[in-house]
């Protein structure tokens, strides 16, 4: 096996379909320790099963309070597609995910761990919005950085 994730504890989002369950499969061949997040049922034999909104800090807290202990590796690869409101687009795919990671980076994050972050194509234009991304990179929080969709995701288009 090319790779060993024997004795690591990782977070996978989006873990119930598609690229996560996929990623969930592949950790858990590799021997990890693995923490599915999703708000649908996670099929997959893992240490832990979490019903989690990806866009609800709450929900994070609770689940991180759950997992507890030390993380090895995060796969941020939850998304909702634009068919769903762009506030709630927006609250799970960036703000929820951003949360989420400087959370356990605050703490729960082991000595070398590793973070990855899964998109769709469609991040790649985000060239075409780099000045609106620098505006929202600055928020400090999630409240701050609802409160910067609220007034600017109507003119950002796609």
């Amino acid at each position: 096996m090319a790779f060993s994730y024997q004795g690591k504890r990782v977070i996978v989002t989006g873990a119930a379909s598609g690229m996560g369950a996929a990623t969930v499969a592949m950790l858990t061949e590799c021997g990890a320790e693995v923490h599915a997040l999703d708000i649908a049922p996670v099929d997959a034999s893992v240490a832990g099963s979490h019903e989690t909104d990806c866009g609800d800090p709450a929900s994070i807290d609770a689940t991180l309070a759950k997992i507890g202990g030390t993380i090895d590796c995060l796969f941020n690869i939850a998304g909702v597609p634009q068919t769903h409101p762009p506030e709630r687009v927006f609250g799970v795919n960036f703000l929820g995910l951003r949360y989420l990671t400087e959370a356990v980076l605050d703490g729960q994050m082991s000595e070398g761990g590793a973070i990855a972050h899964v998109a769709s194509k469609a991040g790649s234009g985000w060239r075409n919005h780099l000045p609106a991304i620098l505006d929202v990179l600055a928020t400090d929080d999630v409240p701050a950085g609802a409160a910067w969709a609220g007034a600017n995701l109507a003119e950002q288009g796609d």
